[in-house]
Formats: structure tokens, sequence, C-alpha cells
């Protein structure tokens, strides 16, 4: 008897570095005088603070013989010291000083990346060729909002893939539990892509509630590396910002950062009692509920990201959401892009 023999298409994952904005740390980390070691693109760099409080990122390794500014070096005033010879480097990257009172060599000058701070993280920007930022990220306004609270999770994946959640309205319901989930609308300009969504819940935000919940997401994503995800829940009086910080560390790995702020309008919508209650305690246990179960929500993904391969041309069906859309606007963030990637064209 003849049989029909398929054959398997290699799978390769998602290889190219994308530029754009990502978190190399929390502001409250990186305290004034301080540094960190961090990862980006396969980089070891620092992140430090100077003593008057201005954020830098540079590479890890001094330009002179190549110590680890992260073993031994540290902060002094608003320079950068190398433990070998005790260099010091300016947040431009130019040496300022050597150890022994002689002029600084023209070619000591330390690689930096640009920097933003904004919403309680520090920004870096990363081009495989070391090209200016090309875009900028919102400011948004604060007043009225709780403080955000941030937590990291190391994960096998790729920024292109958990930014893709954010246009992947069909996984809403098979792995989120969500409800009459509708697609409002998806939109983007140049580096920002808009997608829009309402979703009925029934474990809401404070534990298991015995009615459904409507809420209305209006997702921002801003490069691959960075999605701001609001949400307002109109019945409990209630809008929530989700940060989801996606950074590539090393080849098929990224920190992701999440993050969450809450402005409460009506606390005694949430509930009654919370209508005795002073509004600042009301405000840090709701927001204290609230994101304990956005991170119960993220971590549904995390068996899919870790163990996923990368379709270059899905499947894709009607329900998925713009997926392809999404494919396409993402290519541009990617100086080699993968000639089969031609999802949904």
């Amino acid at each position: 008897m003849r049989t029909s023999l398929t054959v398997l298409t290699p799978r390769r994952p998602l290889s190219s570095l994308p530029f754009g904005w990502y978190v190399v740390a929390a502001s409250e980390a990186l305290r004034a005088g301080s540094l960190l070691r961090v990862r980006l693109a396969g980089h070891e760099l620092v992140a430090w603070r100077s003593e008057s409080g201005v954020a830098s990122v540079s590479d890890g390794y001094c330009p002179h013989l190549g110590a680890s500014f992260a073993s031994g070096g540290c902060v002094r005033g608003e320079h950068l010291w190398c433990p070998f010879h005790g260099f010091e480097f300016d947040a431009t990257g130019a040496c300022v000083k050597t150890g022994y009172g002689t002029k600084p060599p023209p070619a000591a000058r330390l690689p930096t990346l640009p920097v933003v701070e904004r919403h309680g993280v520090v920004h870096a920007w990363f081009h495989p060729e070391g090209e200016a930022p090309s875009f900028e990220l919102p400011t948004l306004d604060e007043a009225g909002w709780t403080p955000v609270r941030l937590a990291g999770f190391d994960l096998e994946s790729h920024p292109q893939e958990t930014s893709e959640n954010s246009v992947d309205i069909g996984h809403l319901a098979v792995t989120h539990g969500y409800e009459n989930v509708e697609l409002l609308g998806t939109r983007h300009e140049g580096p920002y892509l808009n997608t829009r969504f309402r979703f009925v819940r029934r474990d809401g935000i404070f534990g298991r509630l015995s009615r459904p919940i409507t809420s209305t997401a209006n997702v921002h994503v801003h490069g691959l590396g960075v999605s701001i995800v609001e949400v307002e829940v109109e019945s409990l009086g209630i809008q929530t910002r989700q940060f989801v910080y996606s950074t590539p560390t090393d080849p098929g790995r990224v920190k992701l950062r999440i993050g969450m702020s809450m402005k409460i309008e009506r606390p005694s919508t949430i509930h009654p009692a919370f209508a005795l209650a002073p509004t600042p305690l009301v405000r840090r246990f709701a927001s204290a509920a609230a994101f304990r179960e956005f991170v119960a929500d993220v971590r549904q993904d995390f068996k899919i990201w870790n163990h996923k391969v990368y379709i270059p041309r899905p499947a894709l069906a009607d329900g998925d959401g713009p997926v392809g859309i999404y494919r396409r606007w993402a290519r541009q963030f990617t100086q080699s892009v993968e000639s089969s990637d031609a999802a949904a064209e």
C-alpha cells in the first residue's frame, strides 16, 4: 500500500534583532550612585545613575583594557569608575580622567545608548547598526493614578512573539477564558500600532464575582518592546494601565517586565464598604489586588511562549484577529527580514 509522505519544514526561531526602546531596569532599583549589570541583545551593559540622579546605559567593559564595570566598578559623582586602572567616564562616554593623572587618550571612549526614563522604568535605545532613535515614547499624565507596580520574568521568546498577543484576539478566550471578545478596531502609523477590543470576564479583579464584568481594552504598541494597555471597567468605576515591556537579553530569550497603575473614580462601585474607607487605603488595596490578577493573567501565556515555535506563514483563520496586519507592521523593526514571512498577504 502506497503512503503519502509529508516533508517537514525546518523550524527556525526569530533571529533578527529588532531596533527600538527596551527596558533595562526599574527606576527604584537604580539608586543614585549605583550601577547594575544588564543584558540587551546579547551585549553586557551597565545601567548607572550619577549622584545627581541622571540615568545612563553604557557598554559593560572599559574601552581602555576591557575590565568589567559590573565587577568592582562604581559611580563616583557624575562619572563611571573602572576598577582596573581608575579611568572615569561621563554620561556621554567621554573619558574624563585616568588613574594616573595623565591626559585621557582620545580613543578611550565608552559606547553609550540613548536613555529615557518613563513611568518607573529606564528605557535604552538599541539599534544593530547604532542608528539614533527614530521614534519617541509617550509621557502619560500620572495625576490621580496609583504608583506603578512591577514584576519581571525571564522567558524563552522574542519581542515580536510577546507583543503579538496585543492583536491575537483568538487566544483571549482559549488561554485566558475571556468571553464575548469583540475586536473594535486596529490602526497603525509608523512605529505605533493600536488595537481596541471589548471582552467579558467572570473572574474579576477582586476574586470570583457572581456577575460578568465587561471591560474595554485600548492597546498602544510602540515598537516591539513597549506596550501600554488601557483597560476601563465602567461598571466598577476603575481604569487600569498595564505596561508590558519585552527586552531581548540573549538570542531566543527575553526579560519580560509587566507593570500596572490604577485610577479609581468611585470606590463605592467596587464594594459598598469602600465608601467608608479612606481613599488612599482603598487605592492601595485595589491596586495590589488588580496587579495580582494581572500577573496571574500574564503567567497563563508563559507555557505558550516558552515552548512555541515561530510560524513564518501562519494558517490564519477568521477569529484570530489582525495578526497578519501586525506581522507586516513588525517587519520595519528588523534589519534583515525573513523572505518567507509573508503572513496573510
